[in-house]
């Protein structure tokens, strides 16, 4: 026997354990094959989907949002007259970024950076809560100073007039804080969303049952539902010619029923302020009118007047509506702090109606903060401004103001002729009418102002005859305590020791139920006798 037959098979060319099956090449098995891939491919792609619908489920808005709700409640009656002496109950941090707000249903609210906590005035036990852990709170306020049942009702049937306007928030997306959202005051349910192009370092302002986002270069207006009537100001994408308004930065807006004012400063108007007056709704004004013919829409819109207010700095103290002459009009009272402090009454059509000078510190308006309106506080027909350490109480006056408008004739008729005579008032006479008409203005007018306040104060609540509440007396923050100061009068009656931990440089007061609270910016204080 050679070698060669029997030498041992090298692994390389050994065979395979078993029987060798010869490979199949028939039609059927290239199917066969195909299905197999076919099930692989399927099998990664819903691995893959799994996957990808898992990361977006966890990093999703849905999973970020908690809403820990509560039952409803009755609200708390206000307080009628001011306190003797005040003891701390309870204080709670807040992310002094967002601050705290209350309504006066019986809440008080303080933040952290993504939550917005709900308290039982009485106790600081928490009633509520909304959270988005994955966006960062950009603001919180409230308008609700005083109960519907004890103040003014609002006049849109659609409003809750159980519910105020709510607590507001806004969240941070994409570098805007654009997730708008209300909610009720009591149960901490949504009542209301929406999404706006809203710049950060802005402001909330309020006004009636409107309230608007005044940012550093765009501000934008809402209904009471945030429901949008107008932007203002820089545009993200302008759409439309005449709709964006650039170069200028916002420092102070109010707004009213009728109209919004804004003061502005504008690169090509010079170093001086501007007093820009528009409608809050220019599109509900069009459609009630339909013989103006007005091009109005939420973003393009022209001003009812642009007013140089001559001075480096204003202040807007209240913004007053007349639905007469029509088809709107509106009256704003402006602080200038040059040549000296003056408050100047301006009318919507432009005009200057009154001038007088104002009895603050001049050191008062402090730098212009693009983005930050002037905190302000309205109750029943007076509002009440914070200018640096002054506090400036705007009331309202009626004025008569008379207008041309066309002369028109009337057409006489043998039966208007016969009425006329049979009533002894003389046949009917095709000669014009009169070619002036005179309305009723409510026009705004300064009352009285108070040095040495450190922020807006509170008010306790005495329904007059008509349940419409006046705020008998005001509780204004100073170093010392609360002064106690009659709103019609504006002088300090007696102060309220209050001692402050930290000693807080801006604190504002609300009125909730019989407790003070005390907004310190980086904590909340509620105070009880």
């Amino acid at each position: 026997m050679t070698d060669s037959a029997s030498s041992e098979p090298t692994p390389e060319s050994a065979p395979p354990d078993g029987p060798v099956l010869p490979r199949s090449t028939g039609p059927g098995s290239d199917y066969r094959r195909r299905r197999r891939r076919d099930w692989i491919v399927a099998g990664a792609i819903a691995v893959v989907a799994a996957l990808v619908a898992g990361t977006i489920y966890l990093t999703s808005d849905i999973r970020a949002t908690a809403s820990d709700t509560a039952p409803d409640f009755d609200a708390v009656a206000p307080m009628t007259t001011a306190p003797t002496a005040l003891r701390q109950l309870w204080s709670q941090p807040t992310d002094p970024a967002t601050g705290a707000a209350t309504s006066a249903y019986g809440t008080v609210v303080t933040t952290d950076q993504h939550s917005v906590v709900g308290r039982d005035v009485a106790t600081g036990q928490q009633r509520w809560k909304y959270e988005r852990s994955n966006k960062q709170l950009c603001a919180v306020a409230s308008n609700d100073v005083s109960i519907p049942a004890y103040d003014k009702p609002f006049v849109t049937p659609s409003a809750d007039a159980n519910r105020g306007l709510g607590i507001f928030a806004a969240y941070q997306t994409n570098g805007m804080c654009q997730e708008l959202i209300l909610l009720d005051p009591k149960t901490g349910e949504r009542r209301y969303q929406r999404t706006s192009p809203n710049q950060t370092g802005g402001s909330v302002f309020y006004g009636d049952q409107w309230m608007g986002w005044m940012g550093p270069s765009r501000t934008e207006v809402y209904r009471y539902d945030l429901f949008r009537t107008v932007q203002l100001g820089e545009q993200p994408s302008p759409d439309q010619p005449g709709g964006a308004t650039t170069g200028c930065t916002f420092t102070d807006a109010a707004v009213s029923d009728k109209i919004v004012a804004t003061i502005e400063h504008c690169a090509d108007k010079g170093n001086t302020a501007q007093l820009v007056i528009n409608y809050t709704d220019p599109s509900n004004i069009s459609d009630n009118n339909k013989d103006l013919k007005l091009d109005y829409n939420v973003m393009k819109h022209s001003p009812l007047a642009e007013i140089d207010t001559k001075s480096a700095q204003a202040r807007i103290l209240a913004v007053e509506s007349d639905s007469e002459p029509k088809p709107a009009a509106g009256r704003v009272a402006v602080v200038v702090s040059q040549p000296e402090p003056q408050v100047i009454i301006y009318d919507s059509d432009g005009s200057e109606v009154a001038r007088s000078r104002l009895d603050i510190p001049a050191e008062s308006f402090g730098p212009d903060t693009p983005g930050k309106a002037t905190p302000r506080l309205t109750i029943g027909d007076t509002s009440y401004s914070l200018i640096g350490s002054s506090l400036v109480a705007t009331g309202t006056e009626s004025m008569q103001q008379t207008v041309q408008v066309n002369p028109t004739t009337t057409t006489s008729s043998p039966q208007t002729d016969a009425v006329a005579d049979r009533l002894g008032v003389g046949a009917s006479s095709s000669a014009p009418k009169s070619n002036t008409e005179t309305y009723s203005r409510t026009t705004p007018t300064v009352s009285w102002a108070l040095t040495d306040v450190i922020g807006l104060p509170g008010v306790t609540s005495a329904p007059d005859s008509r349940g419409v509440t006046a705020g008998s007396t005001l509780l204004v923050p100073t170093r010392g305590g609360l002064a106690v100061v009659p709103r019609e009068q504006g002088t300090v009656e007696r102060t309220i020791a209050v001692n402050r931990a930290g000693n807080p440089a801006r604190v504002d007061v609300r009125v909730v139920g019989n407790n003070v609270v005390e907004l310190r910016g980086s904590s909340v204080a509620v105070l009880g006798s």
